[in-house]
């Protein structure tokens, strides 16, 4: 989605710069070496805060009870030994899979050898809630005190109002000194 935004972002600026004086800086989009994150209820689409069925999301403030009851409500198949990662024939697993390479930072075929001995879809499950729930401990606690805090939060968000407004007022001074509008 983002590098969709940068593109129109880069054309607006390079038929600017192409009319007028130049102004903007150009762009650069910069891919992170991410994983790609699936919905638990429907692997074949990426996990998304406006997914209707919110049992698909994992959130960071989500607690251990709810994160236990996502996963374990979470899309797999019905092949109950050697959990591998093939996301063409098992796409839910692989999910998972790939869930966890990403929070641990393994290779795929690391976590496969974790997970080795796991005969069942129940130990498999817990295995991948207590990865997540573990990981997501410290940016819970830190979610629950910065809402404890709304002042705190109002002047962090006035703080950053204020730089941004700075930085616009002299960018569209410039932008109407370089297209003749000053």
């Amino acid at each position: 989605d983002q590098s969709q935004h940068l593109e129109l972002t880069r054309h607006l600026a390079t038929q600017f710069n192409k009319h007028f004086k130049k102004t903007f800086p150009m762009p650069t989009t910069i891919l992170a070496p991410t994983k790609k994150i699936l919905s638990l209820k429907d692997p074949s689409k990426k996990m998304s805060k406006s997914d209707p069925d919110q049992n698909g999301t994992l959130y960071v403030n989500d607690t251990p009870e709810v994160l236990q009851k996502k996963i374990k409500k979470a899309v797999t198949d019905s092949i109950s030994t050697h959990f591998n990662y093939d996301p063409i024939s098992r796409p839910g697993v692989s999910n998972m899979i790939n869930t966890i390479s990403g929070i641990q930072r393994k290779s795929i075929e690391e976590v496969e050898r974790d997970i080795a001995h796991f005969n069942d879809h129940q130990t498999f499950k817990n295995y991948v809630t207590d990865v997540i729930t573990e990981e997501f401990t410290k940016p819970r606690k830190l979610f629950d005190e910065l809402m404890k805090d709304p002042e705190y939060l109002h002047s962090v968000v006035e703080k950053g109002n204020s730089k941004a407004r700075e930085i616009a007022s002299k960018t569209l001074k410039e932008v109407k000194k370089n297209a003749g509008l000053d």
